[in-house]
């Protein structure tokens, strides 16, 4: 569980091999090398090196940075941590680990205080349930939403159902993915198949595999297309509900 306190003013230095102070006494900068770690309340900073920017509450760490929060851990070449807005920016890529969960992407912004990281560039990120690419990404971990957008694809860790959307919008807590612009939904159970295209399409697995789809909405599986502004369908009684000028073809027959 997280530490509800969260950081506390100032940043504190615990270790260092070795300290170089310089600067005036308004701008007094402290540099430190050799197996540097700082605290600020329950978020631990480490490097193999650092510039601890007094008058402006900020540590620039660099070489195998590692920022630790509960149970996050961001790993990067370089990170500045602001201790005044208590957020940890790393711009020249990052992997971020928090329980399970992996992500990797080009800059990476977590905020100490509210629990989100913002990721950005080539955004990968792994479960022990799903995979995501997009190019950008916001994980709130304190209610596991994932919102991401540009170019978003997620699939299931056996690759038989994969989502795609403009946006896509991932809340584990209600079991609901929601992709909106240009969103697809391919699902393959052995000889059995569906494709789903639509404006915009709501999944949830609360019980069973059921989803909403609205707006130019097509379906394929098997032998059975549809077409409609709307259509909801329940995987637990089978049945495909078609809402507003449905079409619907079986075996190239309308």
């Amino acid at each position: 569980a997280q530490d509800e306190t969260g950081p506390q003013l100032p940043i504190v230095l615990e270790f260092a091999d070795s300290l170089v102070g310089r600067g005036t006494t308004e701008t007094e900068e402290r540099a430190f090398l050799g197996n540097v770690r700082f605290r600020q309340g329950n978020v631990t900073v480490r490097a193999d090196r650092a510039v601890q920017h007094i008058a402006a509450n900020r540590v620039d760490l660099i070489g195998r940075v590692r920022v630790t929060q509960g149970s996050l851990v961001i790993e990067a070449p370089s990170v500045t941590y602001d201790g005044t807005t208590n957020i940890a920016v790393a711009r020249n890529g990052a992997t971020v680990r928090d329980g399970a969960r992996t992500v990797r992407s080009k800059t990476a912004r977590y905020s100490a205080t509210t629990h989100i990281v913002r990721f950005a560039g080539e955004v990968n990120m792994q479960d022990d349930s799903l995979r995501m690419v997009a190019d950008s990404l916001d994980y709130e971990r304190d209610t596991d939403r994932r919102l991401a957008w540009g170019n978003v694809a997620m699939a299931d860790r056996d690759g038989a159902s994969w989502l795609q959307g403009d946006s896509v919008l991932h809340d584990a807590g209600r079991r609901t993915t929601t992709s909106a612009g240009n969103a697809r939904i391919w699902q393959h159970d052995g000889a059995d198949s569906l494709f789903v295209q639509a404006n915009r399409v709501v999944t949830e697995r609360s019980a069973g595999d059921a989803f909403v789809a609205v707006g130019n909405v097509s379906v394929v599986r098997s032998t059975l297309s549809a077409r409609a502004d709307s259509i909801h369908y329940d995987d637990v009684s089978g049945q495909m509900y078609l809402h507003w000028n449905p079409v619907v073809w079986s075996d190239s027959k309308m």
